[in-house]
């Protein structure tokens, strides 16, 4: 008879687990563990059945986050912006969600959540870094200048800053700059192929072939269908006396681009040389 009460219990306190919604503080701790899917869960059991307290905006902010980790974007967005509607003052959130409206071309309201932010959180390297990138696709450079470098000043910069400040240094021809601020981009991001194929064309400018060679056929192997990459790692290939690596690049930027001339001209000199 004990055995059975002590069994009616533990089966009463499952059925109790299961149906009470998670805290605030574990659904944090499952944010932390990644656990995207089971944020997204507990949030929505919390705010359908308005629990969330004083964790409110905070629960948003994290099923947010939650959702643009498993890019359900258009959903994160909503979030972000229920979070600041409960919490004006909350920066975090006008931080993320400007970085979204950059993703989706929202240029002029990724500029004004960023400078909300800002007024929020003393220069904030993210929201420093978006707007450099957005006066970046203005051309207004040297404004883009001025926020990036603030970016760096901060210690705290993402690797975009360093990217979008050594493609902008790149353009201008001071190639040992960009080079520098290239190199700690792509240490801070690895996967960052836009910071690769630029730093790639830096180092051909600056005639070291071998190291150019090195970046931008990481660039190919990660995006094959990348003609300029192929182009360029083509012209690496050729000026370390590599013919037949030129040729492969080309046979292959030629399928890529089957009626080019340019390329044409260029494989059959190197078949026949």
């Amino acid at each position: 008879m004990k055995r059975i009460l002590i069994i009616i219990f533990l089966i009463q306190v499952v059925i109790v687990s299961q149906v009470l919604p998670a805290t605030y503080e574990e659904i944090k701790t499952l944010f932390d563990s990644q656990r995207y899917d089971l944020v997204i869960k507990e949030t929505t059991k919390i705010l359908s059945e308005n629990k969330g307290g004083d964790k409110t905006a905070e629960l948003y902010y994290l099923r947010g986050l939650s959702y643009d980790a498993v890019n359900k974007i258009t959903w994160a967005i909503d979030d972000y912006n229920k979070a600041i509607k409960i919490y004006p003052g909350f920066g975090d959130a006008y931080v993320a969600l400007g970085g979204l409206l950059i993703e989706t071309n929202e240029l002029e309201s990724a500029e004004n959540a960023f400078k909300s932010a800002l007024e929020l959180i003393e220069n904030e390297p993210v929201s420093l870094t978006g707007l450099g990138y957005i006066r970046l696709m203005q051309n207004k450079t040297e404004e883009a200048v001025d926020y990036l470098k603030k970016a760096i000043a901060t210690g705290k910069a993402p690797a975009q800053a360093y990217s979008n400040l050594g493609y902008i240094e790149y353009t201008k021809g001071d190639i040992p700059t960009a080079i520098s601020n290239l190199e700690i981009a792509i240490k801070k991001n690895p996967k960052d192929i836009t910071a690769m194929f630029t730093l790639g064309l830096a180092y051909m400018v600056n005639g070291d072939y071998s190291s150019a060679s090195d970046y931008l056929k990481k660039v190919v192997d990660a995006s094959p269908e990348d003609l300029e990459a192929r182009l360029a790692l083509a012209k690496s290939y050729e000026q370390l006396g590599l013919k037949e690596a030129a040729i492969k690049q080309l046979t292959e930027a030629l399928k890529l681009s089957p009626n080019n001339k340019k390329i044409t001209t260029w494989l059959n000199r190197l078949k026949t040389e």
